[in-house]
């Protein structure tokens, strides 16, 4: 049962990560057109 819970936690987590490094690089992307088609 623990060890259940500690792997969903994990895989949560690491989703959560995933979502957050998708997301960073989503606005970068977009601040680099924006900085493209401002030059």
């Amino acid at each position: 049962m623990i060890s259940i819970f500690q792997f969903r936690t994990k895989q949560s987590f690491y989703q959560y990560e995933k979502l957050l490094q998708t997301r960073s690089s989503f606005i970068l992307h977009i601040q680099q057109l924006a900085f493209r088609g401002l030059l």
